[in-house]
């Protein structure tokens, strides 16, 4: 018999609750770091308070919790997005590496000492330990199954080894070192990698293992040995990457691209979908060293300097900045004005000559990451070092503090060496320029020194950048928390236009009932105008995480299997978005 559920909406207006997004969170030393906002318009935030000095940080791919060792006593915790800390019943201290499956529901500790490891299962709500003697095997390489029943291990003897919940082990000969390993989401299959090729092996069919893609030698030998390997969560694209490339295949088509991220890649740590964190705020050597000798400054290894991360958007094949929030910088000049010039050398140096922009469109839509470059029209006699300093002017109210230069902050400092005619910028050619998600107009000027003398042009070369008005974008829809009668929706994304008027819910129920309402209209502009006009929404623009409560009647929230959101600002109303948990 079909039940039927009957949804009630009870002061809408009043009891949505809209916040800052948050993209996740970040290893820096011994704490952890909250990232705000959106991949392409995100910034790194504050500390998150735990208590604890933390070691092996590994944080979940859904963001909501992070395992770790507590550095002093050894003991793994797990972390709630909170900063609230427990320790794991059953975990053995002292982990050599934590490692994460897929979704995040599992992770496996491993212990060298012992040649043993611990799964994890349950997670983060309800953790189980399993233990794992790998005998006499000499692994490499971890990885874990989502549902924790499949341990997989590379071996220096060129084969994985697989444990099974039922103890049992097989082995998947691969006729090379294994340098990498990711299952792919729920599956028990496995991605592989070795010095030249990208494999995938599936022991449930028990067939030999497929290459599906080449990898260039460079990215084993600029990673210490290894790669890191990933498959996206709609388990159409495995990312691999090692010291400088990343690697993607297309599985659909067998496409390949690889990309330099101009960065000394950290590993690849998933935040949803097909976007990858590459690095930490702190994974940074204080000066790097090719093998032809060439020895660049810390900052050079990143191009956008020490305390920002970078993304891989592997749907997309593009690099994105997460430089530090404003509020976490230091105090940054308005307007190249702010200071006075300086005059110290005697000697007047010749007129420059014509200074250009580079990679700035005219106009851009949000959520966009382009490259500044700076030129000169001829050669130099003299080295000239610049400021460019960035300002942003909402034409829709409030700010957007993630408008800012990929490097962090709104000011950003480049040289041109004597007879050159390209400015880098700490040892990169370009610069991002993150447009955030506010409709306005981002200026840039320039502040030009040479030989200790102001030789800023007058006026002052500028460049503006006009940020357009769009209907709203939905990042994504989740179902949040649930009760036998009740649960909430929560949909990310923003708004460019820092306004909202409606949401419309449309609802799908389970095969076991009918819904007699499917459809429902939420009038969204009370809450969103006290959310803009709140200054807390300026740290991410325009963007927002909406949580909207319903209740059911006649019938368990359980019965709702799916919602499609669309909202409605005013200038259009979003492209539909179906809720992707």
């Amino acid at each position: 018999m079909k039940r039927a559920a009957l949804f009630l909406i009870c002061a809408i207006g009043v009891w949505a609750q809209i916040a800052s997004p948050t993209l996740g969170f970040v290893p820096e030393g011994f704490g952890i770091r909250t990232m705000q906002g959106i991949p392409a318009a995100g910034a790194i935030g504050p500390i998150l308070e735990t208590g604890r000095n933390l070691a092996m940080i590994t944080v979940s791919p859904r963001q909501n919790y992070v395992l770790a060792m507590d550095a002093e006593t050894g003991e793994v915790v797990l972390v709630t997005p909170a900063g609230s800390t427990t320790i794991v019943a059953g975990a053995a201290a002292h982990p050599d590496s934590i490692a994460m499956s897929p979704s995040g529901s599992a992770a496996v500790l491993w212990f060298n000492a012992t040649n043993r490891a611990q799964i994890v299962s349950g997670l983060p709500g309800s953790p189980s330990i399993r233990e794992i003697d790998m005998g006499a095997i000499d692994a490499t390489q971890v990885a874990v199954s989502d549902d924790g029943s499949r341990l997989a291990m590379g071996a220096l003897d060129s084969e994985v080894y697989l444990f099974a919940v039922d103890g049992s082990m097989t082995t998947i000969p691969i006729g090379d070192r294994v340098l990498g390993l990711a299952f792919f989401y729920n599956r028990d299959a496995l991605a592989i990698a070795t010095s030249s090729q990208i494999l995938t092996a599936d022991p449930v069919s028990s067939g030999p293992p497929v290459q599906v893609g080449s990898l260039n030698p460079e990215s084993a030998a600029g990673n210490f040995g290894s790669v890191s390997l990933a498959v996206s969560s709609d388990n159409q694209r495995i990312v691999a990457a090692g010291g400088k490339l990343i690697t993607t295949i297309e599985l659909a088509n067998g496409s390949a691209s690889t990309l330099d991220c101009v960065c000394l890649v950290d590993g690849l740590f998933g935040l949803g979908g097909s976007i990858f964190r590459l690095t930490n705020p702190d994974f940074l050597p204080a000066s790097f060293s090719h093998s032809d000798g060439t020895h660049f400054a810390a900052g050079a290894i990143f191009g956008f300097g020490p305390n920002n991360v970078k993304l891989f958007d592997a749907e997309n094949n593009r690099i994105l900045a997460v430089p530090m929030a404003l509020s976490a910088a230091a105090p940054l000049r308005t307007s190249s004005s702010s200071s006075p010039r300086r005059v110290v050398s005697d000697a007047t140096p010749p007129a420059l000559p014509a200074v250009t922009f580079g990679g700035l469109p005219a106009s851009s839509g949000p959520a966009q990451q382009p490259g500044m470059t700076i030129s000169i029209a001829s050669a130099y006699p003299l080295a000239i070092t610049g400021t460019a300093t960035l300002a942003f002017a909402s034409s829709v109210g409030g700010d957007d503090q993630t408008i800012q230069f990929g490097s962090g902050g709104r000011t950003v400092s480049f040289a041109i060496p004597a007879g050159s005619l390209q400015a880098n910028f700490s040892g990169a050619s370009s610069v991002p320029v993150l447009t955030g998600t506010v409709a306005g107009t981002i200026t840039i000027t320039l502040d030009l020194m040479a030989s200790g003398t102001d030789v800023t042009p007058t006026p002052a070369p500028t460049a503006s950048i006009t940020l357009i008005t769009t209907p709203p974008f939905i990042q994504n829809v989740v179902f949040g928390s649930s009760t036998t009668g009740a649960f909430t929706v929560v949909v990310t994304g923003f708004s460019t236009t820092r306004d909202m008027t409606t949401g419309l819910f449309h609802f799908a129920p389970s095969s076991n009932a009918t819904l007699a309402t499917t459809d429902v209209t939420v009038s969204l502009g009370q809450a969103f105008s006290l959310w803009y006009s709140n200054t807390a929404s300026n740290a991410t623009g325009s963007e927002f995480q909406l949580t909207v409560p319903f209740t059911t009647t006649n019938g368990p929230s359980a019965d709702v299997i799916a919602v499609t959101v669309t909202l409605t600002n005013s200038k259009g109303t979003s492209t539909a978005v179906v809720n992707s948990q």
